[in-house]
């Protein structure tokens, strides 16, 4: 083989491996979004990866190429749709208690069966969530700037701290679920608390 011959087939070799590399993290993308439709109708339990599989449009061994273990593939999809969730979330005007508890409650609602399926997932999964906690925790401390910017660092974090305690999903679910609250009267109870930790 002459030096020419080799350096032609090089071009056509890395076009090749990218086009393969395009296939594969399309597939991948595929696969998550297959994963995701499918927990917000079924708990993780229920979904068999042979249905992941095939509402992706792939098998189950090239599934698990990308995923080695049906946990992983719970793990990723649920951290990269939370983030996403909580990176697209509407900004409100600075101390609107009363918009922020709107803004939550709609995220809440609409994303329910995600949220349910992180709080019951693996410990192990849970540390990836930690990029999404970090973002609703800023979102709050931009949201209530006002009233936390005065007060002294000990006690603007335990504030802060008290501020996601209280507007998290878990306190969320907790009124709908365990206090019967209907939509309305649930997000009136988190402006409550948010405008009272807020001042």
């Amino acid at each position: 083989m002459t030096a020419d011959s080799r350096n032609e087939r090089a071009p056509r070799r890395r076009y090749r491996q990218d086009a393969r590399a395009r296939g594969a993290e399309a597939t991948r993308r595929r696969i998550l979004a297959a994963t995701e439709a499918l927990l917000r109708e079924e708990p993780a339990a229920a979904v068999p990866i042979a249905a992941v599989a095939q509402a992706a449009g792939t098998s189950v061994p090239t599934l698990l190429r990308h995923f080695p273990t049906k946990d992983s593939l719970i793990s990723v999809t649920l951290t990269g749709a939370l983030t996403r969730v909580r990176a697209d979330r509407p900004r409100v005007s600075p101390g609107d208690h009363l918009g922020a508890a709107r803004v939550l409650a709609e995220e809440y609602e609409r994303h329910a069966p995600l949220l349910r399926a992180a709080e019951a997932a693996l410990p192990a999964a849970r540390r990836g969530f930690e990029a999404a906690h970090r973002l609703h925790r800023d979102w709050l401390a931009r949201t209530f700037a006002p009233g936390l910017s005065p007060l002294p660092p000990v006690v603007h974090r335990r504030r802060l701290a008290q501020l996601v305690a209280v507007s998290g999903p878990a306190p969320w679910r907790t009124l709908r679920e365990a206090e019967h609250l209907g939509t309305a009267q649930a997000q009136a109870t988190l402006a409550e608390l948010l405008r009272a930790l807020s001042r």
